[in-house]
């Protein structure tokens, strides 16, 4: 579960910090408010590629950091296989882009790009209007303190 994202000097954002509760959290706001935004710093934090024009000010790194809780096992398992060691629960995913050159961290290790899109597979699934849904796909909906399974094909 993705428990706080950072962003700094990305397009309209000179800083800011979201702290997710647990279960639904929606992002709501007027165009142009920088929800598109905060799921792009999302992309940025897994290994997606940078606009270099959506920096805010060129003088200043531009920074990106998702934390996760990580509460599967399935998830812990995977993460392992991949050489990821926790002792808490969490996983921190951290980009800085300066002078033209990234720098890509998980839990503080240097890590590749393609290390942190690996990842992304593990922690993370967005759906929405610009990011379909899978073929297959078990979804857990809770309504009113109750649970209901859906696959969809």
């Amino acid at each position: 579960m993705l428990l706080d994202l950072n962003v700094k000097n990305l397009g309209l954002i000179d800083s800011a910090e979201i702290t997710f509760k647990e279960g639904l959290n929606i992002l709501t706001g007027e165009t142009g408010a920088g929800k598109s935004m905060l799921l792009g710093s999302l992309n940025l934090a897994f290994g997606g590629k940078l606009e270099p024009s959506i920096i805010k000010d060129k003088e200043k790194p531009l920074y990106v950091e998702a934390v996760f809780s990580i509460s599967k096992e399935h998830q812990r398992e995977k993460l392992r296989e991949m050489g990821f060691f926790m002792e808490e629960d969490e996983m921190i995913l951290s980009r800085k882009y300066q002078n033209g050159r990234w720098s890509n961290r998980i839990n503080g290790e240097t890590v590749t790009i393609k290390a942190l899109q690996q990842v992304s597979e593990i922690l993370i699934d967005i759906y929405g209007q610009h990011y379909p849904c899978p073929k297959s796909k078990t979804v857990v909906e809770t309504h009113g303190g109750k649970q209901y399974w859906r696959h969809y094909e």
